[in-house]
C-alpha cells in the first residue's frame, strides 16, 4: 500500500532472523557493516567523499539490507564477535557479506572478529565461500589514532 507516497505495507523478508515483514514502519535499513565498526577498523583515515560513499554504496546489493527494527538494533555497531544473526540459517550468509564489504572497502578485522569467522567458516559454512583474504593477509586491525592494541 502506498500512502502519501510513502511504500506502507508490503512484504519484505528480514534475512537475520527469517520473519516476513509487512509493515514498512517495522523495518529498518542496516549496513551489514556498521558505520561505527567501519570508522574503527579503518574508516577513521578515510576522506569526507570516501566516507560517504561507504554510507551509501549500492553496488554491492548486500551492503544495506532491509532487516527486523528490533534484530537490527540488537545487531547495532557490533562485529561478528559479539553478534550473529538470531537464524541459524543466515550465519553463513551473513559472515559472507560481512568479510566480502571488509575486504571491498580495505576494512581490518581485530583478533576476536577474525576468529570467529574463521571458526564458523571451518565448522559450520564450509560450503559457503567466505572470503579471508584480507585477515590472512595479516590486515589486523588498525587501531584508531590514541588507541593501543
Amino acid at each position: 500500500m502506498v500512502e502519501g507516497g510513502r511504500i506502507r505495507e508490503g512484504q519484505w523478508y528480514s534475512h537475520y532472523d527469517g520473519e516476513e515483514i509487512t509493515v514498512a514502519r517495522q523495518l529498518d535499513v542496516d549496513h551489514v557493516v556498521a558505520l561505527a565498526e567501519a570508522h574503527q577498523s579503518g574508516g577513521w583515515a578515510w576522506d569526507a567523499l570516501t566516507r560517504q560513499l561507504y554510507a551509501n554504496d549500492l553496488s554491492l546489493p548486500e551492503h544495506l539490507i532491509a532487516v527486523s527494527a528490533g534484530t537490527n538494533r540488537s545487531k547495532g555497531a557490533r562485529d561478528p564477535a559479539e553478534w550473529l544473526p538470531p537464524d541459524s540459517e543466515a550465519l553463513c550468509t551473513y559472515l559472507a557479506w560481512w568479510t566480502t564489504i571488509k575486504y571491498r572497502w580495505q576494512l581490518t578485522m581485530d583478533q576476536a572478529e577474525y576468529s570467529t569467522i574463521l571458526h564458523h567458516a571451518t565448522n559450520d559454512c564450509a560450503d559457503t565461500q567466505i572470503d579471508l583474504t584480507a585477515a590472512q593477509s595479516g590486515i589486523i586491525r588498525a587501531d584508531t589514532p590514541g588507541q593501543s592494541q
